[in-house]
């Protein structure tokens, strides 16, 4: 179970256990970059400090059952269907969110699979 002090907001259950969650979610935790797990459809399963403190302006509270182009409103909505679609089948993709700030930011959108190689999650790293 996590703690508010962990600074990682859960909206979701993981699709997995065990040490693998842990890893995952204890490396959330510690990168300074904003963060978001989802799964491959686009549904917001994880955010850590840094991604909930860059969305705070945009929402107002833990993204819960959102998809992740909800979380970007003034973003192409089109572009951000097309790159989650493409990392979904296993591309790890690029995309600059235009989203009227004084910064676009970079979204890396990586695949990650399971063990027979099916893409299980999408981990978004946002970069100014």
């Amino acid at each position: 179970m996590l703690h508010e002090s962990t600074h990682l907001d859960t909206v979701a259950e993981p699709a997995t256990g065990g040490v693998d969650t842990s890893l995952a979610l204890a490396l959330m935790r510690q990168l300074t970059q904003p963060v978001i797990l989802m799964d491959p459809d686009g549904r917001v399963t994880q955010i850590n400090a840094a991604g909930m403190a860059c969305l705070a302006a945009a929402i107002a509270a833990v993204p819960t059952g959102r998809y992740w182009w909800e979380l970007w409103p003034h973003a192409d909505r089109e572009e951000l269907h097309a790159a989650l679609a493409d990392a979904s089948e296993g591309e790890t993709m690029r995309i600059t969110l235009n989203c009227k700030r004084a910064m676009s930011s970079i979204a890396t959108l990586t695949p990650i699979e399971d063990d027979a190689g099916r893409v299980v999650k999408i981990l978004c790293v946002l970069r100014a």
